[in-house]
């Protein structure tokens, strides 16, 4: 009976458990890249993959690249040294992104200049393998 009792409680635990990881990850989906990859341990394309309700990375890498996408948000960190700069931006639908807060590469580093933090931007960008690079700031 002690047996019984003891096999039924590891149970519940673990499908308690198993409800809390499913009801986490369900609240991704607005995550920050930068926070989810901090948080889970992921690399980008696993952090984007579960935002977007895919079963793996695989699908986020897959996307054509050299195609042109375009975002607008709001500046958060500028980081000549390593020619990349923070963004907040909305969702970018050609991507199927939700809203969320990422690194951007940049073509030329003198684009940097016309982005300050804080301030709104548009912006022009291309995926080429698994980084995302700024073609055009406005």
């Amino acid at each position: 009976m002690k047996r019984l009792l003891v096999i039924s409680a590891a149970a519940a635990v673990l499908a308690a458990f198993s409800l809390f990881s499913i009801a986490q990850m369900d609240g991704m989906k607005g995550m920050d890249v930068d926070k989810c990859m901090a948080k889970e341990g992921m690399d980008h394309d696993k952090c984007m993959a579960m935002m977007n309700d895919k079963k793996g990375a695989k699908k986020s890498a897959e996307k054509p690249t050299g195609k042109t996408h375009k975002g607008t948000g709001t500046v958060q960190k500028v980081d000549p040294a390593s020619g990349s700069v923070t963004i907040s931006h909305g969702p970018i639908e050609s991507m199927k992104w939700p809203a969320m807060t990422m690194s951007f590469k940049v073509k030329d580093k003198k684009m940097l200049e016309k982005a300050k933090s804080g301030e709104k931007v548009e912006f022009t960008f291309v995926q080429s393998g698994k980084d995302y690079t700024i073609t055009d700031i406005k």
